[in-house]
C-alpha cells in the first residue's frame, strides 16, 4: 500500500509558539533598551532595560508622555525626529535622556516605525554610552592636562583649565579650585562658569578668602567636614551648600558672586603627601540631588590631576631653590677658600707691620704708621664683612647660629666696616624654631640695618629681640638715632622698605614703621611663636 501523505503542521502550531516566547525572552533580556510609542508620544513598552536607563518602572511610564525623559534643550529636535519616524523615515541618531532624579545619559538611538493593531508606532532602541563616552572625555581631558604641565602654562592657568573641564563635562553651574601655598595662605585658584574662565586674583571671591587662613576656607566650604593638613577622604556631597555658604562669614561673598541657579556642592579633597592642600569644588543646578556616578569620577579624577598640578609646581620650585642652594655654598666655600684667606693674611701683614714700626720707633714715620693703621682697620672691616656675606650663603648657617647669633654677625660686620656702633641683644635661641621663619626675621632687620648705614646718618643702632611669653609672641625690633623720614611719603623705593613688607608678609608676620624727619627710626616685626612652630618642619 501506498505510504500515507503527511500535511504539514497548521499555522499557530508548535515552532510559530516557540518563535514567539524566544521573541519575548530576547526582549525582556536584551541589554539595550527597546520602547513602543504610540502617535500621541506615550508609552506603550518598555522593556526592562529600558525601565532602567529611564530609572521608572513600566506601570509609571505607560501612557506618559516621551518627551518628559528628554532634556529640555533636546525636546524640540526629538518632536520634529518623532514625526519622521512615524512617516517611515528609519534613523540613528545620539542624543540624551534624564532619570527622575535629573541624571543625564547619552544614548545612541536605532528608530523606526510599525503598525500595531492599524495604527502607527514608533519603535526605538537605544543603548546607554554614558560610560565609555565619559572615560574617552577623562582620557582626553588628563592627556591635555599632561600636555600643560610639560608646556609653559602656568599652575594658575592650569587650574583654570581643569575648573573649565569641570564645568562643561558636568552639569555644573560654577566649577572652582583653591590651593593653599607652602606658607599657609591661599596660593593657586581656578574657576569657570557660565561667565567665562579665570585664575588667581581674578577669580571671584579671591579678594575675601586671601585675606583669610585657607583652613577656614576648607572648613567653610565643607561645613567642616575636610580640613587641611588632614588625611584626604572621599568626595563631599552638601546638599543646601547655597545656604550655608551664604550664612558663613568666611563664603557669604563666594556665595553672593556665584548668583543662584544652584544649590548643592561637590567639594573633592587635593592632597599632597598624604595631607589635604585644597578643593576642588562644584555646584550643581537646583533641583539636582547630587552628581551621577560618571561625573563624580570624572570630577575625582581632575581633582587629582590639579593635585599634580600643584605638586609639579612645588617640586619645581624646590629643584630651583636646591639648585640655588647649591650654587650659594660653592660660592661660600670660594669665598672662604680664596677672598677670606687673603683679607686674613692682609689683616695679619697689617698687624706685623704696624709691630714693627713701633719697635724700630723710627722718626718721620707718622703718616707711614697712620697709613698701615688705616689698611689694618679696613683688612679686618672687610674681613668682618665676608665672613657675614659666607655666613648668608651657608644655607646651614641659621640652623647652626640661629637668629640671635645671625644678627650678632650681621651687626659686627656692618659696624666694622662703616664705625657705626650696634648693639645686639636677646636671648640665646628662639623657644620655637624654623629656619626658614628665622631666615625672613633675619632679612627684615639687615634690610633695616642697612637703611641705618645707608640712610640714616645715625651715631648708633640698636637691635632687640624680645620674648612675650604671656602673648606668646615674638619682636624683632631695630632702632637708630638718626635722621628719619616720613613712612608716608618714602615709597620704599631705594630703601628696602618693600623688601621687609614682603618678608613678613611671606611668614604672616606684622610689620610696623615707625619713624619722623629728625626723630630716628625703628622697624620692629613681631609673630606668634604657634604661627612659628606651625611652619617647622616636624609641626
Amino acid at each position: 500500500m501506498p505510504e500515507p501523505v503527511r500535511q504539514p503542521p497548521p499555522p499557530g502550531d508548535g515552532a510559530s509558539s516557540l518563535g514567539r516566547a524566544a521573541l519575548a525572552q530576547l526582549v525582556t533580556k536584551a541589554s539595550d533598551g527597546l520602547c513602543i510609542i504610540d502617535a500621541q508620544r506615550h508609552f506603550v513598552y518598555a522593556n526592562p532595560a529600558a525601565c532602567h536607563m529611564l530609572d521608572r518602572p513600566l506601570h509609571e511610564l505607560r501612557g506618559t508622555d516621551f518627551l518628559a525623559g528628554i532634556p529640555e534643550s533636546e525636546r524640540e529636535t526629538a518632536k520634529v525626529r518623532y514625526t519622521a519616524q512615524l512617516d517611515g523615515m528609519a534613523d540613528s541618531y545620539s542624543g540624551q535622556i534624564r532619570t527622575s532624579d535629573g541624571t543625564v545619559r547619552e544614548i545612541v538611538y536605532s528608530n523606526f516605525a510599525m503598525t500595531i493593531d492599524e495604527k502607527p508606532h514608533g519603535i526605538a532602541m537605544f543603548r546607554d554610552v554614558t560610560a565609555p563616552r565619559g572615560a574617552a572625555r577623562t582620557a582626553a581631558v588628563l592627556a591635555q592636562t599632561a600636555a600643560q604641565l610639560v608646556g609653559t602654562a602656568t599652575t594658575h592657568e592650569i587650574l583654570a583649565g581643569i575648573a573649565r573641564h569641570a564645568y562643561e563635562g558636568t552639569r555644573a553651574v560654577h566649577a572652582g579650585i583653591a590651593v593653599m601655598g607652602a606658607d599657609h595662605r591661599l596660593a593657586f585658584g581656578g574657576f569657570c562658569g557660565h561667565n567665562g574662565s579665570y585664575f588667581g586674583t581674578g577669580c571671584p571671591g579671591w579678594a575675601s578668602l586671601a585675606e583669610r587662613p585657607p583652613q577656614d576656607m576648607v572648613a567653610a566650604m565643607t561645613a567642616g567636614t575636610i580640613t587641611t593638613g588632614s588625611v584626604p577622604g572621599k568626595a563631599i556631597v552638601l546638599p543646601d551648600a547655597r545656604a550655608v555658604w551664604q550664612g558663613d562669614p568666611v563664603m557669604a561673598e563666594v556665595a553672593a558672586v556665584t548668583g543662584d541657579g544652584w544649590q548643592v556642592a561637590v567639594c573633592l579633597p587635593l592632597a599632597w603627601a598624604n595631607r589635604v592642600i585644597g578643593l576642588l569644588g562644584v555646584c550643581l543646578p537646583a533641583g539636582v540631588a547630587g552628581p551621577s556616578e560618571a561625573e563624580l569620577a570624572f570630577c575625582t579624577a581632575l581633582a587629582d590631576q590639579a593635585a599634580v598640578a600643584v605638586i609639579n609646581a612645588r617640586l619645581t620650585a624646590e629643584a630651583g631653590r636646591a639648585a640655588a642652594t647649591l650654587e650659594r655654598t660653592r660660592l661660600a666655600r670660594d669665598l672662604h677658600d680664596s677672598v677670606s684667606q687673603a683679607l686674613f693674611s692682609m689683616t695679619m701683614h697689617a698687624r706685623a707691620a704696624e709691630l714693627t714700626l713701633a719697635r724700630i720707633d723710627a722718626v718721620g714715620t707718622e703718616e707711614l704708621t697712620q697709613s698701615i693703621a688705616d689698611l689694618a682697620d679696613l683688612a679686618r672691616g672687610s674681613l668682618a664683612q665676608m665672613r657675614a656675606l659666607i655666613f648668608e650663603l651657608r644655607p646651614e648657617s641659621m640652623g647652626e647660629e640661629g637668629l640671635i647669633g645671625a644678627l650678632h654677625l650681621k651687626a659686627a660686620a656692618l659696624a666694622a666696616g662703616e664705625q657705626t656702633p650696634i648693639r645686639v641683644t636677646g636671648p640665646d635661641q628662639l623657644p620655637e624654631r624654623d629656619r626658614a621663619t628665622e631666615e625672613q626675621l633675619y632679612r627684615i632687620a639687615s634690610e633695616a640695618l642697612y637703611n641705618v648705614i645707608q640712610h640714616a646718618g645715625a651715631a648708633c643702632a640698636f637691635v632687640d629681640v624680645t620674648i612675650d611669653q604671656r602673648a606668646r609672641r615674638v619682636t624683632v625690633t631695630v632702632t637708630d638715632d638718626g635722621v628719619g623720614f616720613d613712612p608716608a611719603t618714602a615709597g620704599g623705593q631705594g630703601s628696602g622698605l618693600v623688601t621687609m613688607a614682603n618678608c613678613a608678609e611671606a611668614i604672616g608676620a606684622d610689620l610696623e614703621i615707625t619713624s619722623g624727619c629728625g626723630s630716628g627710626t625703628v622697624v620692629a616685626v613681631s609673630m606668634a611663636l604657634a604661627d612659628i612652630a606651625a611652619r617647622s618642619p616636624g609641626a
